[in-house]
C-alpha cells in the first residue's frame, strides 16, 4: 500500500503504487495500448526513472524490459507520477515503433507537452523542472533552459522545431 508518512509528509512509494498509476495513466494518456510492463523500484541517484530495455544483438527481439522509479529522493505523489509517465512516454515510442531523432526528440517532445496541455502534470525533460522544460509557443517548440554563471540566473529560449515538426538545424 502506498501512503503519506506524516512525519515527512512526503509519499512512501510502492510497487503496488505504481502498477495501480500505471494503468490509470496507461488509459487515461495511452488508450489503454501499453501492455503491462515490470515496475520496479530503484535506489538511483543520477535518474528520477529510467525506461530500461535488453534486446538481442543478432535478433532486435526484445528479451526484457522494466520501468524503473527511483526512490533515492523525496518526492511527493505527483512527482513520483510525473517521473513514471516520462518513461511511459518513452515506453509508448518504444512499444509504436515511432522513429525519434533522440531518446528526448521531437516525436518524445510532442507526447511530453500533449499530456501537460490535457493534465495538471508538468512533465519534464530533467527531473529538476526548474533547469530544463519544453514548451509550445506560436506552433513552435522552445527548450526553455535554466544556468548559472557567476552566481546569476540566466534563461536561454532554444528554437528546436518550427510548425511542422521539422527540427532547426
Amino acid at each position: 500500500k502506498s501512503f503519506m508518512n506524516k512525519k515527512k509528509r512526503k509519499m512512501e512509494l510502492t510497487i503496488t503504487y505504481l502498477q495501480n498509476q500505471f494503468k490509470k495513466y496507461n488509459a487515461m494518456f495511452f488508450n489503454n495500448e501499453l501492455p503491462w510492463i515490470l515496475i520496479k523500484i530503484g535506489r538511483s541517484k543520477r535518474n528520477f526513472g529510467i525506461y530500461h530495455i535488453t534486446t538481442s544483438r543478432s535478433t532486435g527481439k526484445i528479451l526484457k524490459q522494466h520501468i524503473m522509479i527511483s526512490k533515492y529522493y523525496d518526492q511527493t505523489a505527483k512527482q513520483s507520477d510525473e517521473t513514471l509517465i516520462h518513461e511511459m512516454i518513452h515506453y509508448s515510442i518504444r512499444f509504436k515503433g515511432i522513429k525519434d531523432n533522440s531518446s528526448h526528440g521531437i516525436k518524445f517532445i510532442k507526447i511530453m507537452n500533449d499530456i501537460n496541455r490535457i493534465s495538471e502534470f508538468n512533465i519534464t525533460i530533467k527531473g529538476d523542472s526548474t533547469n530544463m522544460t519544453s514548451k509550445i509557443e506560436d506552433n513552435k517548440i522552445y527548450r526553455i533552459m535554466r544556468f548559472t554563471y557567476n552566481n546569476k540566473v540566466y534563461y536561454a529560449k532554444i528554437l528546436i522545431l518550427d510548425k511542422n515538426e521539422q527540427p532547426i538545424r
